[in-house]
């Protein structure tokens, strides 16, 4: 049953939109009514029903948009809002400057520091040497900036003798991505006081990690290739050895951290202890397309089809399902002057059966695709 269910929200697949159409155009105009592919009134048929399955796309978006890890852009906003949380936007990056000369001597807010190539830094506050105060980039953006990057007095202080940032800037915001906006929500929302998994994903939330996923497994069995009695932490971004600490520093006794990679984290006694994370397992995926060219049609338009199809599947993010219907109507909506034949395009895992079947990602799992995998006719 397509819509609402007790186990969510169910998308009717465009083979039934096809066929109830079929049935409806039959019942109205009788048996002899064309609906075969390849008539005029199939080829409408066909239009109609990715149409449709577009509309019921958007149903099941806005039906998991209530959901913080499906949620995005405003409706995002407006949901971590609930918490306090917003997003951040046109957050300057920031530096720590240590000023060095006579002791006692005044750097106004607003003094100006710049690096070799010239970007120039204002100080937030009044400081008084010895002093280490916030500078923050007047140039809006994410920069990079590294220890010792910002040496330049612009403007001659007495008892100033010369300055550096001794440790990296922290990068600058202008739009704050979903993913970095779920992280900060999800820690705000659990408290300080937990234990066990909650604890060991807010340490790690605190990494400004892109994404992370932490999957687990309390069972006397393997489950999903995790052993009995462990928690497997999926991570995109940081180093294994800063994450392995975090999660080395709030992890329950006996908790067994499984992962594919591996880090050894010594306790206060110098003991090994030996930490498991796994970056998201790419998953390859294959396309098969099927178009016929209009008038005004581009000679290259298979090319074309198979580069969006392309991008499309490798701009899903980790855990995010491959929709067959998002793949004619990339097809539909991005290469002009072509109609896409839907019984001749399916999807499938690179080693699997093809088909219309849409591919489910768990929460460790990014699909992937290259140009050797999609194949685009021209019929």
């Amino acid at each position: 049953m397509a819509g609402v269910t007790a186990q969510g929200f169910t998308v009717k697949a465009v083979s039934e939109i096809t066929s109830d159409l079929n049935n409806s155009f039959i019942g109205a105009f009788g048996t002899q009514f064309d609906t075969s592919p390849e008539s005029p009134d199939g080829q409408c048929i066909g239009i109609m029903a990715s149409a449709l399955a577009d509309v019921w796309q958007q149903a099941e978006a806005s039906y998991n948009a209530y959901s913080r890890s499906n949620a995005f852009g405003v409706g995002l906003d407006k949901l971590v809002e609930l918490n306090g949380v917003t997003r951040i936007t046109n957050m300057p990056t920031s530096v720590a400057q240590s000023f060095i000369g006579t002791s006692g001597t005044v750097i106004p807010q607003g003094y100006v520091v710049k690096t070799s190539d010239g970007l120039s830094f204002a100080t937030v506050a009044q400081a008084i040497i010895p002093a280490v105060v916030t500078a923050n980039c007047t140039t809006q953006g994410a920069i990079r900036i590294l220890a010792g990057d910002v040496l330049t007095l612009t403007t001659a202080i007495p008892g100033l003798i010369s300055t550096t940032n001794l440790a990296p800037g922290i990068t600058g915001i202008i739009n704050e991505e979903d993913p970095a906006l779920r992280n900060r929500a999800e820690v705000d929302t659990i408290s300080s006081g937990t234990s066990g998994v909650d604890a060991i994903y807010q340490a790690v939330a605190g990494l400004n990690l892109p994404y992370i996923a932490i999957i687990e497994n309390n069972t006397a069995a393997t489950v999903d290739g995790i052993p009995p009695n462990s928690f497997l932490t999926v991570v995109e971004g940081g180093t294994p050895q800063e994450v392995s600490q975090a999660i080395y520093d709030n992890k329950p006794q006996g908790g067994n951290a499984f992962g594919t990679i591996i880090t050894t984290i010594l306790d206060s006694k110098g003991y090994p202890h030996y930490i498991g994370i796994s970056p998201p397992a790419p998953v390859d995926v294959k396309v098969t397309g099927s178009i016929t060219n209009l008038p005004g049609a581009s000679i290259n338009s298979a090319a074309l089809a198979g580069v969006v199809i392309v991008n499309y599947i490798n701009n899903l993010n980790i855990s995010e399902d491959v929709l067959w219907s998002s793949v004619v109507a990339e097809v539909m909506n991005k290469v002009p002057n072509i109609k896409v034949n839907a019984s001749g395009t399916a999807i499938g895992l690179f080693t699997g059966v093809m088909g219309t079947t849409d591919l489910p990602m768990s929460a460790q799992q990014r699909a992937r695709t290259d140009v050797s995998k999609v194949v685009v006719n021209v019929i």
